[in-house]
């Protein structure tokens, strides 16, 4: 692990910050038209970008797979940043925390052998209190002390595919196989202190077809996947000592992609991301939508429009957050919006979208974002 020179813009990446005066997010710098991480300020309405990945000399330009760039609220006033590849290896991750806000350390690492660095950037960090948390190669699972720097590493009962936050500070969550059955999916508990797994139940492989796009519940052992049924986008639910709840997301004469799924304050409903396109239309609408989990109907909050030919799988960079208070969603469209437009079509332009939860109908506030530059293309 060495420390990299660095020459951060500190002016004083969706992420709420702990008090949710603030949220960061991966965000193209105004001027440079690189990509980075910029910080909304609620209360003063200002965006400032606080970080670009040439910021950091001696690391390599960044590739495609840096656009799954991940900033994340340490605490009030620092951020982790992370992002794949070292060198010329795409396995690997870069993580960096910086101080946001007022004068501060910032300290970089590298961590080797990180295997699909980039898939395992689409799921929240794992961080529990001072440490993050990272599935290495197979079943090994690597802690670093964002303080210290110092790194342990353990091995799991089974291959982890998937560490996931509690937003406390003893614990995380898993999914892993099962030891000895395999093509069963594991979810448990994981104790930051001892790496100890306590698991809660399994689930068929069947169920995990995108592994990537699972929620655990901050109301109790309860999971959710998104998937399909009968080629439709749905919604699966698994709870201890209860058969698997599947819940209809899309309908007919519409093809629905789900992207990141993140459960509501109360844990009685998921919020997903979606990119929807229909047979009698000529746009791609993109959104946000609350499946309740007591079986009502979804509700779709739409928030922009794209074009038709919009590729459904860039679903998955559309990553909502919620608030800590549970009263606002946070999403931002830089990774869509970098897309390049095609021939007589307008580039789709970016920007941060906040859906107020506590008003119906919803609240939507938009706030406008650089575009990358055309001489500077992210590719």
């Amino acid at each position: 692990m060495a420390l990299a020179s660095l020459a951060i813009y500190i002016l004083a990446c969706t992420s709420f910050s702990p008090d949710d005066s603030r949220v960061a997010f991966p965000a193209f710098h105004p001027d440079s038209g690189e990509l980075g991480v910029s910080v909304f300020d609620r209360g003063s309405g200002q965006v400032e970008s606080v970080f670009t990945l040439s910021a950091a000399s001696g690391l390599e330009e960044p590739s495609y797979e840096a656009r799954v760039l991940r900033a994340q609220w340490f605490d009030d006033q620092r951020l982790i940043v992370a992002w794949p590849g070292i060198s010329t290896e795409d396995t690997g991750l870069n993580v960096l925390t910086l101080p946001v806000g007022k004068p501060g350390t910032v300290r970089y690492w590298q961590l080797d052998e990180v295997e699909k660095a980039d898939e395992r950037m689409i799921r929240p960090l794992a961080v529990a209190g001072a440490h993050l948390f990272v599935a290495s190669a197979s079943n090994l699972v690597v802690r670093l002390d964002l303080e210290t720097g110092q790194v342990v590493s353990r091995q799991a009962r089974g291959e982890v595919s998937g560490l996931y936050p509690s937003g406390q500070q003893d614990h995380l969550y898993y999914v892993g196989a099962v030891p000895g059955a395999e093509g069963r999916a594991e979810f448990g508990r994981l104790e930051a202190g001892d790496f100890a797994q306590t698991p809660w139940f399994e689930s068929t492989s069947t169920h995990m077809s995108r592994e990537e796009l699972v929620a655990f519940s901050p109301a109790g052992p309860v999971v959710a996947i998104a998937g399909d049924k009968d080629g439709r986008a749905a919604l699966t639910l698994i709870r201890a000592g209860a058969a698997p709840q599947t819940l209809s997301v899309s309908g007919e004469a519409e093809t629905l992609a789900l992207g990141g799924l993140s459960f509501s304050h109360k844990g009685d409903a998921v919020l997903a991301a979606y990119v929807r396109t229909a047979a009698s239309e000529t746009n791609t609408s993109v959104g946000v939508v609350e499946i309740p989990l007591d079986g009502q109907p979804p509700k779709r909050i739409q928030l922009f429009t794209g074009p038709a030919n919009l590729d459904s799988d860039l679903a998955l960079y559309l990553q909502p957050a919620v608030s800590h208070d549970g009263r606002t969603l946070a999403l931002v469209n830089t990774y869509l919006c970098a897309e390049p437009a095609a021939d007589g079509e307008a580039q789709m332009p970016c920007a941060l979208f906040l859906v107020e939860l506590d008003k119906s109908p919803r609240g939507i506030r938009q706030i406008p974002l650089p575009a990358p530059r055309p001489d500077h293309p992210f590719d």
